[in-house]
Formats: C-alpha cells, sequence, structure tokens
C-alpha cells in the first residue's frame, strides 16, 4: 500500500481517480491545487504523487518543482493536454488515458 497525493482542480476527477487508487489498496489524499498540495506535502510523507498540469494558483510543472526541491526522490506523474517545455515530473501522461496505463506507471515507481 503506497501513500498517493492526488492533485486535480476537478473534483470529478479527483474523486474517480482516488476511488480507482484506494480500491488497488493505495491511501489517497486528495488535493485541489497546487498551494493545498504543497502544504499537505509538507506536512505528510507520500510514496508518490499525481498531479493535472493546468490547474489554478500554481500550475502542475511548478507544484513539481518545488517537490522536487523537498524531496527529490518522490516520484511524480503529470496528467495533462499540454506538454510543458520543461519536463520536470518523472513522467507525463497524456490525456485521455486509460486507468491501466495509469496503474502500471504507479506499479513502475512503487516496485522501484
Amino acid at each position: 500500500m503506497a501513500r498517493i497525493l492526488l492533485v486535480d482542480d476537478e473534483q470529478m476527477v479527483r474523486m474517480v481517480y482516488g476511488m480507482i487508487l484506494e480500491l488497488e489498496g493505495h491511501k489517497v489524499v486528495l488535493a485541489s491545487d497546487g498551494l493545498c498540495a504543497l502544504h499537505l506535502f509538507g506536512e505528510h510523507n507520500f510514496d508518490l504523487v499525481i498531479t493535472d498540469f493546468n490547474m489554478p494558483n500554481m500550475n502542475g510543472n511548478e507544484l513539481s518543482k518545488k517537490i522536487k526541491e523537498l524531496k527529490s526522490d518522490v516520484p511524480i506523474i503529470m496528467i495533462t493536454s499540454d506538454f510543458p517545455e520543461q519536463r520536470i515530473a518523472d513522467v507525463i501522461m497524456a490525456k485521455p488515458f486509460s486507468t491501466k496505463d495509469l496503474l502500471e506507471n504507479i506499479n513502475l515507481f512503487l516496485k522501484k
């Protein structure tokens, strides 16, 4: 069981992927934007971060950079329909993607 921080400004996306990850046996903490996620990251230990790119207050790239500054060994999966020029996340998944692909990426990092 991994502790996963899931960050997305769309409530339905957070809820659906949060439920899927919990059904897989993970402990999931949800954040609605980068600022909230950064606060949670500073208070808790996470094994993995999954973040959207386009969010208010702080985009996924800015969040990824700050997380890597705090704890460089925490893997980050970024979900986006845009491809940021500066790649800070460990994996970028293009929307739309399958749940199977997401779970495969998560399992790759958690097995390390």
